[in-house]
Formats: C-alpha cells, structure tokens, sequence
C-alpha cells in the first residue's frame, strides 16, 4: 500500500499524530490503558546519517526518545511513559514489539502488555541536492509538450527512474525503500517546465528543452 504511506509522509512526517479522542480530555488509568492498549501508533523518528551501527541498533538506542517524541503527542502519552517501565522484545524489519508493565506501586494498566509498533525512520535533509541534480540533469523533449500527462510521466519514468532512485538514496532516508519514484507524480505542466510532487510537500522541476 505504498500510496497510502506516500500519501501520510506528503501530509506529515514529523512525528505528530492527531487524534480527537485522546486530546484534551481529563486523564484517568483505564483511558491509559485503553489508548495503549487498542491505539495503533506509528512511530517516526529522524534517521542520523552520521551514525555508523545497524539500523536496529540506533532504533533500540533511541527508544525512549522515540517514544516520547511520538507519544507526547497525544495528551495520554506522558502520563503513560511517566508509569510505565518498557522492555524492547524485538525489531524485525522496521516492526518493533515492546513488552510494557506498571512501575512499582502503579495501576495505569489493567496488566502486563505486549504491543507492535510500524517504525518510520527517515531524513529529508538533501532533498535541495536532489532538487538541484533533477534540474540540471533532467529534461522533456518540447515536443511532448502538448502531450497529456501520462505520456509525459512515462517518459520521465522510461527515461530517469533509476538515475533519480540512484540520487535519492545517496541523498535521503525512508526506512528501507529503494525505489523512490513510486512517490512521484506530476503536480502541472507549464510551458517551459514540469513541476513533479515529492515525499515532504516537496516539488521538483524538470525544464522543457529543444532536442
């Protein structure tokens, strides 16, 4: 379902996830419990480039501040994480269960807890490298001008879908994905360029050039 996370990543990807539910509402032990115990949470978190272990490694190093910086989000989350101790169980391909128990002389949970987390991690901070690349190297014949927009799509794709994957995975991170123009498509096509959409509510232009 690569267009709905394409879809969630061009709305949002800072970590915030709103639910009406669970804000502003007067906090009791069984909402804590429900919340994280029904909920589904998706974690993201900002991928360090410069880090240098396995990617399991710096998720389990930076779990805690994973968690608040998600979990924080929602009114419940700090009541949880403040009365609650969390054992990491596993990471499995982005997938992370973590067991969750009360802290001594605590009842925010009816009982012991076991729950799977989707984690995104992510950094979108060459995306002016990619931008830069894409409008010097990239280029529509002008006589495809005219033409409608799936023509002119496959022809960027035919023509510049695996230098542009090649770029983006030199240049940004999104958990483990590879093929980067699955999340293109064209916003408008205007007389001397195409503007594409990206992940991140950024857009790119591919000039219209004479052959």
């Amino acid at each position: 379902m690569k267009w709905i996370l394409a879809l969630l990543l061009r709305l949002n990807l800072n970590g915030a996830q709103e639910n009406s539910e669970y804000k502003n509402i007067i906090i009791d032990e069984n909402q804590c419990d429900n919340f994280l115990r029904y909920h589904e949470i998706d974690l993201y978190y900002k991928m360090d480039f410069n880090y240098k272990g396995e990617i399991n490694e710096f998720i389990a190093e930076n779990l805690m501040v994973i968690l608040k910086s998600n979990l924080y989000d929602f009114d419940l989350g700090e009541e949880i994480l403040n009365k609650v101790d969390f054992q990491l169980i596993n990471i499995e391909d982005y997938s992370l269960t973590i067991k969750f128990d009360n802290k001594p002389h605590e009842r925010l949970l009816k009982n012991t807890l076991i729950k799977s987390f989707d984690v995104f991690l992510f950094n979108y901070d060459k995306l002016e490298v990619i931008k830069e690349y894409i409008l010097k190297n990239f280029w529509i014949p002008k006589e495809l001008l005219n033409s409608e927009k799936n023509i002119i799509f496959n022809y960027i794709k035919n023509n510049f879908r695996k230098e542009f994957n090649n770029i983006c995975i030199n240049n940004i991170f999104l958990n483990n994905e590879k093929d980067f123009f699955e999340y293109l498509d064209i916003k408008k096509i205007e007389k001397n360029y195409v503007v594409l959409n990206f992940l991140n509510n950024t857009q790119f232009i591919i000039m219209i050039k004479e052959q």
